[in-house]
């Protein structure tokens, strides 16, 4: 089921990175694949160093990890409804829906606690002259 008959995929996209960034917001499909490997790091089962995930338990899955994942990105980018992303991706809404909110709260638990911004140090180290003489408190 997954690429060949799938309309929508990844592997579509795979050598634009223009289209890429359109979809997912993030500037390359290399980009993208090294997103994946950070994300699977100490969490799934690694296949070599391609970062594939093997599946061992549960039914089989209609789309790859990767595939799930661009899913998730261009649900985020695009804000489309999960009917208009079931049927890019050829796939149930309920699947969509299930695909979508395993993901959310998986990038939750792994990025959650990435600091969102730089550390008082860092960002008076940066700050242009002129600006920390008119707004040294920023």
């Amino acid at each position: 089921l997954e690429a060949s008959s799938a309309q929508f995929s990844v592997e579509k996209f795979r050598d634009n990175d223009e289209e890429i960034q359109f979809y997912t917001g993030l500037p390359s499909y290399d980009v993208f694949q090294k997103l994946l490997c950070y994300l699977k790091v100490n969490t799934m089962k690694q296949d070599d160093n391609t970062c594939n995930q093997k599946r061992e338990v549960g039914r089989p899955a209609i789309l790859s990890t990767e595939n799930e994942l661009f899913l998730v990105l261009v649900t985020l980018r695009l804000g489309l409804f999960q009917k208009d992303i079931g049927q890019r991706f050829n796939i149930h809404q309920s699947t969509v829906s299930r695909i979508f909110n395993k993901w959310i709260n998986f990038l939750f638990m792994r990025l959650g606690d990435m600091p969102l911004w730089a550390s008082r140090e860092v960002v008076d180290h940066y700050m242009p002259e002129e600006f920390k003489l008119k707004c040294p408190k920023t």
